[in-house]
């Protein structure tokens, strides 16, 4: 008895270590082995929490009368706050952020230019003008990746070569050639447009254009990875809406994707396993909660609307939903399986204004302030 006793307390000794170690998708299964495990689990949600005592996803972005302002969702303390004004950037730069923004660095393209882009330190209003590089410019789509010492690299790709630039040695160089899909045009618009991208893993994912293989670039290698990942068709049984409506999602170092079937009106979320490729369906949005994301109600003055597309963000353990144009956000977590709606945000009041033609909107992005103090 003594033995049995002894075994069963070494088992849950080492059993959290082993948990602590699962990626987020494998840890959300877990929890449906037994009640030890989800109350070991729970005891140690913080490791899927924001590891930032300050951390803010989505973010919302305003530009009023030249003064560009943002706020985040902090959702330790469930509020929207304000963050540091971004009018004092030397130039005019885009009211939203590129792809990548987030460890104490954001990044800006300059108004009427392909040439000029900005990468900036908001708390210590810190602002570098990227070098000009010929080779590079033009239509090209930008990326970046930042780390907790304050350095940060930039990509540049275009259909038919992809450049880098680190901040460590202030220059852009070239590194290879993108695959061919890349080359197709099918990547390119989407990085511009955040659609359907996810950093995980120091990769950046995305899909092609028939939302068939997903593709990624290695920011280690600093090279496209040669294999892409088809999903599989026997799991994956998408029609054409959910395929062209598809969002990548990262959450905790794991990779979701978000689907829409318009005929059904299913919005799902999909957890993407250990061997990319591997679909497994995660929740599906009950229509109580869809009901939040309908477009506003026709009026005398405005004609019943098509349901604009709906975007996707993931933070710490909690995904985030809205549709183009809105200010209204629903939230689902993964561990406590709840659906929930953000405040409203200040800037404009969600779900009564329709913000598509003012300067107002809703970015997938994150911020986790950095270098604050020097």
């Amino acid at each position: 008895m003594n033995r049995e006793v002894g075994a069963m307390e070494a088992f849950y000794e080492v059993l959290p270590v082993v948990l602590r170690k699962l990626p987020l998708v494998d840890a959300i299964r877990a929890r449906a082995v037994c009640r030890g495990w989800r109350d070991c689990i729970d005891a140690d949600k913080f490791k899927f929490e924001f590891g930032k005592p300050c951390s803010y996803c989505p973010l919302v972005f305003k530009l009023t009368d030249g003064e560009h302002t943002w706020s985040g969702y902090d959702a330790t303390t469930l509020k929207w706050e304000s963050l540091p004004s971004l009018s004092n950037a030397p130039r005019n730069i885009s009211l939203l952020p590129i792809l990548g923004s987030g460890n104490g660095s954001v990044g800006f393209g300059v108004l009427g230019s392909y040439s000029a882009y900005i990468i900036a330190n908001p708390y210590l209003q810190k602002w570098k003008t990227l070098p000009s590089s010929p080779d590079c410019w033009g239509h090209a789509a930008m990326f970046m990746s930042s780390d907790e010492l304050g350095g940060f690299q930039v990509v540049a790709v275009r259909n038919d070569d992809t450049y880098i630039y680190e901040s460590e040695h202030d220059r852009w160089r070239e590194v290879g050639h993108p695959p061919r899909c890349v080359k197709e045009g099918q990547v390119i618009p989407r990085i511009k447009d955040k659609a359907c991208v996810a950093f995980c893993n120091n990769r950046l994912y995305t899909t092609s254009a028939d939302g068939d293989m997903l593709i990624s670039f290695d920011m280690r290698t600093k090279q496209w990875a040669n294999q892409r990942f088809p999903f599989d068709p026997d799991v994956c049984h998408f029609s054409e809406s959910e395929k062209k409506s598809m969002q990548l999602v990262e959450c905790s170092g794991t990779l979701f994707a978000v689907t829409e079937d318009e005929q059904i009106g299913r919005i799902a979320v999909w957890g993407i396993g250990t061997r990319l490729g591997q679909l497994s369906l995660t929740v599906t949005m009950p229509l109580t909660v869809q009901h939040f994301l309908k477009p506003n109600p026709p009026t005398p003055y405005r004609r019943r609307s098509k349901p604009k597309k709906v975007i996707s963000t993931g933070h710490g353990h909690q995904l985030f939903f809205w549709r183009h144009g809105s200010l209204t956000i629903i939230s689902y977590d993964l561990f406590t399986h709840k659906w929930d709606m953000l405040p409203d945000i200040a800037m404009a009041r969600a779900g009564e204004e329709d913000i598509s033609e003012l300067q107002v909107k809703v970015d997938i992005g994150f911020f986790e302030p950095l270098n604050i103090v020097q």
